[in-house]
């Protein structure tokens, strides 16, 4: 298991299903509600062509990212900008603070504020000086790792029309066997929890495993979306991050998974938008209002070739009406 940021591991009791038994849950109501609306809103899904990518989306795996340095180093500060950023549904994570950990986060500006002005310190206590939470070295790391791990790994960057080079988005991921989900969800959990205070990453292992165990449709492989982020001022709408997930949710269908996951915040602006078009909560990570959440979807070919074929107006009448028959919103 490889943690990415320098912290302590998270606490054992970080992992816990939602709600029902899985086995129940997933079974039976989720995988029909899934088959749901896809086929409903649009019966002509299957005689659709895939619409034509943007010009600023591009497509990579990790060799031909690494050869293309500006472009890497465009996607390192944009992973450090957009989770550095401050502001109400943003994720605040510039900086950390020496004594108390994550629990005293400081936005990427303030953080280069106090640098400026030569006084990293924090200043919910002023006593530990301030880290940043995304190192540039630590960034590309993970990026390596996860290019390098699972079937067909892909990477997706948008970039600036204005600003040719700049990045503005991304979205990785790769299809994992329930052993490497398993080991990637752990990283995730010790990296974004590990200002809990216990640490003991055999156990939390154990938790995920024991998950992943409980949950049938694991038995095959899974495609596991790692990240998926846009800068506050390329969000133009749903699809845009429809856009960004093109090329990662057909990868996996091409690698043979019939299901996806990845993780979020219920604060979010994604979380709502994912849940209207079949992706439900089955798990948290972590114990209070900060904690994660594990999103499963049942039917990858049908959510990509959803994704690929609607086109922006289709996908805004969609969520329209699919949020009227919304019943199930609330945060898990």
């Amino acid at each position: 298991m490889t943690s990415f940021v320098e912290k302590k591991a998270a606490s054992p009791s970080v992992v816990s299903p939602i709600s029902e038994p899985l086995k129940a849950r997933f079974q039976s109501q989720l995988i029909v509600a899934a088959e749901f609306a896809f086929a409903a809103y649009h019966r002509d899904l299957k005689r659709r062509e895939p619409l034509p990518p943007s010009p600023q989306i591009q497509t990579l795996d990790w060799t031909s990212l690494s050869q293309n340095q500006p472009l890497f180093q465009g996607l390192v500060d944009c992973y450090r900008q957009g989770y550095g950023a401050a502001g109400e549904h943003e994720w605040g994570e510039g900086a950390y603070c020496s004594q108390s950990g994550w629990s005293h986060l400081v936005d990427l500006d303030r953080y280069h504020q106090l640098l400026s002005a030569g006084k990293p310190v924090c200043p919910h206590c002023q006593q530990g000086t301030l880290s940043p939470c995304y190192p540039p070295e630590h960034v590309k790391d993970k990026v390596k790792y996860c290019l390098n791990h699972g079937s067909r790994p892909t990477c997706v960057v948008k970039t600036d029309p204005s600003l040719p080079g700049r990045v503005v988005g991304f979205c990785w991921g790769s299809t994992c066997t329930r052993q490497q989900l398993t080991q990637r969800l752990g990283a995730v959990a010790s990296e974004s929890f590990a200002n809990a205070t216990s640490s003991n990453p055999d156990q939390l292992s154990s938790q995920l495993q024991s998950l992943s165990q409980s949950f049938p449709a694991f038995r095959r492989p899974t495609l596991y979306i790692d990240e998926i982020l846009l800068l506050k001022s390329a969000r133009s709408g749903p699809s845009a991050i429809m856009d960004l997930t093109k090329p990662v949710l057909q990868s996996g269908v091409d690698a043979g998974a019939q299901t996806a996951v990845f993780w979020t915040s219920p604060d979010s602006n994604i979380y709502p938008l994912t849940k209207l078009i079949g992706f439900t909560p089955f798990a948290r990570i972590g114990q209070h209002d900060d904690h994660l959440v594990l999103m499963y979807h049942p039917n990858l070919p049908a959510l990509s070739k959803f994704v690929s074929t609607i086109t922006p107006k289709e996908m805004r009448q969609f969520l329209v009406k699919s949020s009227r028959r919304s019943h199930s919103l609330k945060k898990p």
